[in-house]
């Protein structure tokens, strides 16, 4: 599993050009707020998060840190979005190198599979508390980098852990047959919701039934188009994320809708729950 501490894959869904990030970040230090609940203080040295615009669920969002009572300056720019509390055990975490970003790995209920994403506010987080072992709330939420109608209603299996059951159920069933002679397991697919990582931290391939289907536009330039639905997984669908899917990174043009099976490759990110309700207030930064 590699961490790629850079976020090109999911900026290269919702802006035309990389190159206009440094005017994303200008707009969100303009024109962008914060909350109390994203600031947190290390000795003489504050960091807190700006977002822009201040309403939507999907927004731009910036680390600013520096001396409290000094100059502060962008220190990161990610996508900051919005979405569904769900309660995972913390496992491990993976601090970025600027000491502000990292990834939390957790277990969603019983299963053994880690559960890898993104927190921007991971410089806050672990002063709340990422210990491994607890059980934390986190907003989780995802960003579609690719998404096409779904090609296949059964899957092939002939390695892993699945197929190793199914390979000891059929000899135990065929005595007289050998391993080679074990056939491949035929996996029906169909109306289910499989999510699987990739060999990248927080980055997932998935399988979804869409719900049902909201668009907007993102972005200060003219803006991109963003189709936005609901994603459940788990054996007792106990994974909720919100799922944000650009225009661009459907395939061939092709509009996602409520009922439609789709295959998809996501980004996962979470946040530790905002955990003052009265806190919801977004100020512009003096």
């Amino acid at each position: 599993m590699k961490h790629e501490e850079l976020l090109v894959k999911p900026w290269s869904v919702l802006v035309n050009n990389l190159k206009e990030l440094p005017y994303v970040m200008k707009v969100v230090v303009d024109e962008g707020g914060t909350r109390p609940i994203w600031h947190a203080k290390d000795g003489n040295q504050e960091n807190f998060v700006m977002a822009w615009p201040k309403e939507p669920l999907l927004r731009a969002g910036i680390i600013v840190g520096g001396e409290a009572e000094g100059k502060l300056e962008p220190k990161a720019i990610f996508p900051f979005m919005e979405g569904y509390p769900n309660t995972l055990r913390i496992e491990t975490t993976y601090a970025w190198k600027n000491g502000l970003e990292g990834e939390v790995g957790c277990f969603a209920g019983e299963s053994e599979q880690i559960l890898w994403f993104y927190d921007p506010l991971f410089f806050r987080d672990h002063k709340i508390d990422l210990t491994e072992g607890i059980e934390q709330t986190f907003y989780l939420s995802g960003l579609c980098l690719g998404l096409r109608r779904a090609l296949l209603d059964e899957i092939t299996v002939t390695s892993g852990p699945y197929y190793e059951v199914h390979a000891e159920k059929w000899l135990k069933e065929n005595p007289d047959k050998t391993r080679l002679d074990v056939p491949a397991l035929k996996v029906d697919i169909q109306g289910k919701r499989l999510l699987a990582p990739t060999d990248t931290a927080s980055e997932y391939q998935a399988r979804v039934v869409v719900e049902e289907v909201e668009e907007f536009v993102f972005g200060p330039k003219g803006g991109e188009k963003i189709y936005r639905f609901v994603s459940t997984f788990g054996d007792k669908e106990n994974i909720r994320i919100l799922m944000f899917v650009p225009a661009k990174a459907c395939q061939k043009g092709y509009v996602p809708k409520a009922g439609d099976e789709v295959d998809m490759i996501f980004w996962l990110q979470g946040r530790v729950v905002d955990i003052n309700p009265e806190d919801v207030t977004q100020e512009p930064v003096q």
